[in-house]
C-alpha cells in the first residue's frame, strides 16, 4: 500500500478493500509518524478568512503547493 498498490490478500476481498483508504500516506515529523492528509489553507491577514485551500496526502512537503494557493503572488507572511 505504501507504493499505491493494493496487497493481493486484501484485492481478494472487497469488503475489507472498502475499509482501507488507498491515497492516504505516511510521513514523519518530529519523530512521530503520522498517516493521512495535510490542509494547505491561504488565509488573508486582514478579515482572516479562508480564501483558497487545497488538500494532499501526507507526505507532501509544505512548499509545493505554494504556487496553487499564491499564483503569481508569492508575498508570504508567517506567524
Amino acid at each position: 500500500m505504501k507504493r499505491g498498490e493494493v496487497p493481493e490478500h486484501i484485492a481478494k476481498k472487497p469488503r475489507r478493500q472498502c475499509q482501507k483508504d488507498l491515497d492516504a500516506r505516511w510521513t514523519k515529523k518530529g519523530g512521530q509518524s503520522y498517516y493521512g492528509y495535510k490542509n494547505h489553507v491561504k488565509v488573508d491577514a486582514a478579515s482572516k478568512f479562508i480564501e483558497t485551500f487545497t488538500v494532499t496526502d501526507a507526505a507532501v512537503h509544505d512548499s509545493q503547493p505554494v504556487e496553487e494557493l499564491f499564483g503569481s503572488h508569492l508575498s508570504v507572511h508567517v506567524e
